[in-house]
């Protein structure tokens, strides 16, 4: 009983050690032999008030495996519409009772053609829905000024910081129950950005830092979101949704944006990385990002990495000390930082220009010398 060794490394994932772009059709949706799917999504009631009696479902799963396909079981705690609660310990027992149940009956005949899980499905504005208790305002401001450095009430706070919050107590919270899964099998978290206009408040909120035990797709995402393009978006390392993608690209970006911490990201850093992701953007260059923390760990096959002068913390500046050692380059936005590779994020672009690529003034930092 052997599941397929399914992974993520750096930007793309991996299949038996093979590069792999997994194509996903979404749940609801008969999977057929030859319609360019690898896998389909199967939804198991996991909500409190389920019986967990999952037959017609493991009867479908039976009837993609014969077509030639893999499973993606969706465990619907009904977080993604239901009233949440990070607290209640029946609730949370009832999950893990869900799970265990899984674990005994459906992967002991599925595993070997397993793909993956979902966890969560569901919009970023989930945390009207988080049941705020005095105790949990409470977190919610010792959280606040260990990451700004000052107080906010949690009746003052703004949309993104509580959705910054709430995508931290949620992924927590997840994290608990994967604990209740087997270790190979790798868990998706999906998130419907449609009609989220900022690039740097969609990047902090899908920080890999912050769903570092998670895989991520993303619908109508403005940013290269390393996981699955959920119907439409920019995420290009695999794809879910109902019809098969035309001529889904397989990327291998070599330049990634460093993305600085939470602690960095007020207004105004926000203001200043939402200008290098919207020049990013317009020049149509291929890129990643990786967060500041993550840098050692998810630089390989880089050629070059941006960073923001005026967010770089000192531990940052270390890691982009032994990327340059490495062979990399450092391109800086905002004043030079006397890497001994280094460029301008200006002449980056200038640089690029002459490839023909279109790079509008207009985004331009000043750059001092």
């Amino acid at each position: 009983m052997t599941q397929p060794k399914f992974y993520s490394q750096a930007h793309r994932f991996y299949l038996e050690e093979e590069p792999y772009l997994p194509l996903i059709k979404d749940r609801g949706m008969p999977f057929h032999k030859g319609e360019g799917f690898h896998a389909s999504v199967i939804s198991l009631d996991c909500r409190s008030s389920s019986e967990l009696v999952w037959s017609s479902e493991t009867d479908q799963a039976r009837e993609v495996v014969e077509n030639g396909g893999m499973i993606v079981w969706e465990f619907d705690f009904g977080m993604g519409s239901e009233k949440i609660s990070f607290t209640d310990p029946t609730l949370f027992l009832s999950y893990t009772l869900a799970i265990e149940q899984f674990v005994k009956t459906v992967w002991q005949e599925f595993a070997q053609k397993t793909l993956g899980a979902i966890f969560f499905r569901g919009d970023l504005y989930f945390f009207h829905r988080i049941g705020w208790c005095e105790q949990k305002q409470k977190n919610f401001s010792d959280w606040h000024t260990d990451i700004y450095g000052c107080e906010k009430d949690f009746d003052q706070a703004e949309v993104h910081v509580l959705q910054l919050f709430s995508m931290t107590l949620l992924s927590e919270y997840l994290h608990r129950l994967l604990s209740y899964l087997p270790d190979s099998l790798q868990v998706f978290c999906l998130f419907d950005a449609t009609g989220h206009t900022s690039f740097s408040r969609q990047a902090q909120l899908f920080s890999k830092e912050r769903f570092s035990h998670f895989q991520l797709g993303v619908q109508g995402g403005l940013l290269p979101i390393i996981g699955l393009q959920w119907q439409k978006g920019e995420c290009f390392s695999g794809y879910i949704g109902d019809e098969p993608p035309k001529d889904f690209p397989f990327i291998n970006p070599s330049v990634a944006l460093c993305l600085p911490g939470d602690e960095a990201l007020d207004s105004n850093g926000l203001e200043e990385l939402e200008r290098v992701f919207a020049t990013l953007y317009q020049m149509k260059v291929p890129y990643r990002i990786i967060p500041e923390a993550l840098l050692t760990e998810e630089w390989d096959e880089l050629e070059s990495i941006i960073s923001l002068s005026s967010m770089l913390s000192g531990q940052g500046r270390r890691k982009l000390q032994g990327f340059c050692a490495a062979g990399g380059e450092v391109v800086s936005y905002g004043h030079l930082m006397g890497f001994a590779e280094e460029v301008s994020f200006e002449d980056y672009l200038e640089r690029n220009r002459s490839r023909g690529i279109r790079t509008p003034d207009l985004l331009l930092p000043k750059q001092p010398r």
